[in-house]
């Protein structure tokens, strides 16, 4: 078997905020509860500061964005109807409510208005730093069709981390019926990268026989090599998923997500989902 299971809670926490992104990562999260019967929280965070304005202003801004969670919720049970849709309005940062209610959940799905290179320097602020405090996986959806892609890819560099990821990655191309890309992400070149790449193909298919697993080494003799996290973007580019695991710690400890992560979000060009490992799945 590898590594952490996939996640079995049944819960997919969706950030929403009326925006398109937001709007993109509902939908994507709602198609994915009806596939394995999970329930859906749509949470809408209020900033904080809004209880220090005038009385009047601040419960119309309250009763606004309780209209804004009715609406998603209208909207979600029209494009899922058999989805159970619950609705959450906290106040905080986005960032903050949703690292607190992730160890609860399935999954966390934010949206970001990131994708390629058509972004502002602020875009997706707020999906990296959920992706960066979550304590459960957390899925990252760009506004961009999904017609037309194909295939699941994950990284692949040897770490307990990359083990994880795998693990969902593979678990993902079963159920939806696609090719898994295993992209050998580590930081040597050569056999030792082709060793890992074999290594794993073996490994999932004890666990998924029926999986088609491809394999993407480093070429050879390149004289400007991309680095690891163009690498895997360029290989999703036209995927329906791409996989990338993170090592995760004590919530208060604030870690980063990790070059490499970080770098993929930031060039986001498909859904993709960022496993966390805590160091208690260590130990």
């Amino acid at each position: 078997m590898l590594g952490a299971q996939h996640p079995g809670a049944g819960l997919l926490l969706v950030g929403v905020d009326g925006s398109a992104a937001s709007g993109a990562a509902a939908l994507w999260a709602l198609r994915r509860a009806q596939a394995l019967g999970h329930e859906v929280t749509l949470v809408h965070c209020v900033p904080e500061d809004w209880a220090t304005r005038d009385r009047a202003q601040a419960a119309e801004m309250m009763e606004a964005s309780r209209g804004l969670l009715r609406s998603e919720a209208a909207r979600a049970k029209n494009l899922a109807p058999s989805v159970t849709v619950n609705t959450a309005l906290h106040r905080g940062e986005a960032a903050d409510v949703l690292s607190a209610l992730s160890p609860g959940a399935d999954l966390v799905v934010i949206g970001t208005d990131r994708a390629g290179s058509t972004h502002g320097e602020d875009a997706g602020v707020v999906s990296l730093q959920i992706a960066t405090l979550s304590r459960s996986p957390v899925a990252v959806i760009p506004v961009v069709s999904l017609r037309g892609r194909s295939g699941v890819v994950v990284g692949v560099d040897g770490s307990i981390e990359s083990a994880a990821a795998i693990t969902f990655a593979a678990a993902e191309a079963a159920r939806l019926g696609q090719d898994l890309l295993a992209v050998y992400a580590g930081a040597t070149t050569g056999r030792q990268g082709q060793d890992l790449l074999t290594d794993t193909a073996t490994t999932i298919r004890q666990d998924h026989p029926d999986l088609v697993v491809r394999l993407q080494s480093p070429a050879p003799n390149v004289q400007v090599p991309r680095s690891t996290s163009a690498e895997l973007v360029h290989a999703a580019r036209n995927s329906r998923l791409l996989v990338v695991g993170s090592r995760g710690r004590d919530a208060v400890k604030r870690v980063q997500i990790g070059t490499v992560g970080y770098e993929v979000l930031q060039q986001i060009q498909c859904p993709t989902v960022v496993v966390r490992m805590t160091e208690q799945s260590v130990e």
